[in-house]
């Protein structure tokens, strides 16, 4: 739940759940995959371990694409993708569909029982389908397009070690979505405006229920049903404004709505943020990046959250770099956690997290050779850190509990 999952930058956390499953996420649907880490994180809220940027590229003039993939694996495990479309010169479409299905059942030694027992996995198969046609258009200076990409996921969850032979039971997950947006980018010699709006349309559906092998009487019976729709719209201004200094600008507004049977009632959340970020080389062989980012959470200030990052390529060795960055970011509680029954907490405080990294990198590039040595160091602090309590009520509340410090080296 710390780390941001990005897809053509809105965000995928659900709003209730706070999380991604990237097991439901197929990499064949994506055309670049990154990762951002401290200062690179500032863009949004609530990537304090991190943010994983999933992108759709836009191209145009490549002619017609076919692109077909059969795969099959142990444990019955198949996996069939599709790409076909065309890339014009001024009109670009392509649909990308796939279906991933396995049986999944694994032999292992299941040490929870006496004597252990060499046993072969029930109940664990999953298939998962999807289908996401795009379409773009180029004008003159600015391009139109449009994306959606929808997914079914149904997965059986296998018994817990202990239960095998002592209840009969029946678990699984369906989780299904539409993510839709309309994006417009219009351009200039030195920047570019862009307007996104997107809704995203997800249902979760859990289910449990385990009986008695005995008497078939039901010990445990969970139906949990989650739907959710969250609207998502962007401005965003890039413009060159001195030499090499660039000015990033953008202006975000989500809104996130969830029906839930295990919520009183409907629950909804507004998220307005501002953003600027400067960067550019203020002398020599240094490189300067600043933001700032302001948000407001249903009308409530939540507060300046600035990040700044230096690095320098020395003069006597330009192989050599050092980079030293700052970043401060918050992360709002999900809405499982503020609204829960029972056991949810309204009065929970946002995660507050500040970030020190420090790095120095040599790295070579031959014609036929290349060589990079890294080595860096990182100082986070968290506060108000949410983790679920357990009560004597028999459920559990999630609390304000503790501050979290973390450091580390990389090399």
């Amino acid at each position: 739940s710390h780390t941001l999952v990005l897809w053509n930058g809105f965000q995928l956390n659900t709003p209730n759940l706070g999380q991604v499953d990237f097991s439901t996420i197929p990499v064949f649907l994506a055309d670049d995959v990154s990762l951002n880490w401290g200062s690179g994180t500032s863009n949004n809220s609530g990537g304090l371990g991190g943010t994983v940027n999933i992108d759709n590229a836009t191209q145009f003039g490549e002619g017609f694409l076919l692109d077909a993939k059969q795969t099959y694996g142990s444990f019955n495990t198949w996996g069939s993708y599709l790409t076909i479309g065309n890339r014009g010169k001024h009109f670009s479409f392509r649909v990308k569909a796939f279906r991933d299905s396995s049986d999944n059942d694994f032999e292992y030694n299941n040490i929870a029982t006496i004597p252990h027992q060499q046993m072969k996995q029930q109940n664990a198969s999953f298939v998962d389908y999807g289908l996401m046609p795009e379409m773009s258009i180029l004008f003159k200076k600015s391009i139109l397009s449009v994306s959606s990409w929808n997914q079914w996921n149904h997965r059986n969850q296998p018994p817990i070690m202990t239960n095998i032979g002592n209840v009969n039971s029946d678990e699984w997950t369906e989780n299904n979505f539409s993510r839709n947006f309309l994006s417009f980018k219009t351009f200039w010699n030195t920047g570019s405006l862009q307007l996104k709006s997107g809704a995203f349309v997800e249902s979760q559906h859990y289910f449990l229920e385990t009986r008695n092998l005995a008497n078939d009487a039901v010990i445990t019976n969970i139906n949990s049903e989650n739907k959710s729709l969250i609207l998502h719209q962007i401005v965003a201004l890039d413009q060159q404004v001195y030499k090499s200094w660039k000015l990033n600008a953008k202006l975000q507004w989500d809104n996130e709505r969830v029906e839930s049977n295990n919520y009183e009632g409907v629950k909804q959340r507004d998220v307005l943020s501002a953003y600027a970020s400067l960067s550019g080389e203020p002398f020599n062989n240094a490189k300067l990046d600043v933001t700032a980012r302001y948000d407001w959470t249903d009308g409530k200030p939540m507060g300046l959250f600035p990040t700044a990052s230096l690095s320098y390529q020395f003069p006597f060795l330009k192989a050599l770099s050092v980079t030293a960055g700052y970043s401060h970011n918050y992360r709002n509680p999900s809405l499982n956690d503020l609204y829960w029954y029972p056991g949810g907490n309204p009065d929970l405080l946002p995660e507050n997290g500040r970030t020190v990294d420090f790095a120095l990198k040599y790295g070579v590039k031959k014609e036929h050779f290349g060589l990079e040595l890294r080595s860096g160091a990182y100082f986070s602090k968290v506060k108000n850190w949410i983790q679920w309590m357990p009560t004597s009520y028999r459920y559990w509340v999630p609390e304000n509990v503790s501050l979290v410090y973390a450091r580390g080296i990389e090399n």
